[in-house]
């Protein structure tokens, strides 16, 4: 909890809660960080040394981005799928380049693209100016075997060969795969969870003051 700044996070999902009436955490999740450190050498000398460590991370997500299974009732967590939406620059498309899961010629391919604008209903009101930025989707949820391998074939050569339905993990810009991974949670849980602030019967989003 100390490393995923949980407590940080929390203050922003109960904001949320207490504002529109709902708010949404994302963890715990893999989050690989980016430590520089100084390392003293065998020769007494210094040098500057770039570490990446993975971490259990906690997240605010905002609640307007969030499209959950919608048989999901009162809680995500009890859906079979749930897709987040991001916006990203294209920096952050570029330094997903190296990282487990993504597929470096799968994000070539979206980079040689400029953004697109999809439509979906219910616009995000905090948004702004999005033209410069990606759209990118997580997916969490489960699918075929098949379909998985055609994703990632690497991936799919270490799932039980009984399994025919795979706990994954799929992040697309348009309509290009850019990761696809086996979810770390071996359970297959979604690792979301939404705090509605007064119920509201049947539906994940409550009532806010």
């Amino acid at each position: 909890m100390l490393d995923g700044q949980h407590h940080r996070e929390m203050r922003k999902v109960i904001f949320d809660a207490s504002r529109i009436g709902v708010g949404v955490l994302k963890g715990p999740y893999p989050d690989l960080r980016r430590m520089v450190r100084m390392k003293t050498l065998s020769d007494k000398s210094r040098q500057v040394v770039t570490e990446y460590r993975l971490v259990p991370s906690d997240c605010w997500v905002d609640p307007w981005n969030i499209y959950p299974d919608p048989g999901c009732g009162e809680n995500i967590r009890d859906g079979d799928y749930l897709f987040e939406r991001v916006r990203v620059s294209e920096k952050q498309l570029r330094d997903l380049k190296g990282l487990p899961g993504y597929l470096d010629a799968q994000i070539n391919k979206v980079l040689a693209r400029k953004p697109t604008q999809a439509k979906v209903d219910g616009e995000n009101p905090n948004e702004h100016d999005t033209r410069f930025q990606y759209e990118m989707w997580h997916f969490h949820g489960t699918l075929k075997r098949s379909d998985f391998s055609a994703i990632n074939p690497d991936a799919a050569k270490d799932l039980p060969k009984d399994d025919d339905l795979v706990y994954a993990v799929v992040t697309m810009i348009d309509d290009i795969v850019i990761r696809g991974s086996i979810n770390p949670l071996g359970s297959g849980e979604i690792p979301y969870h939404s705090v509605p602030w007064q119920r509201r019967s049947g539906f994940w989003a409550g009532i806010g003051v």
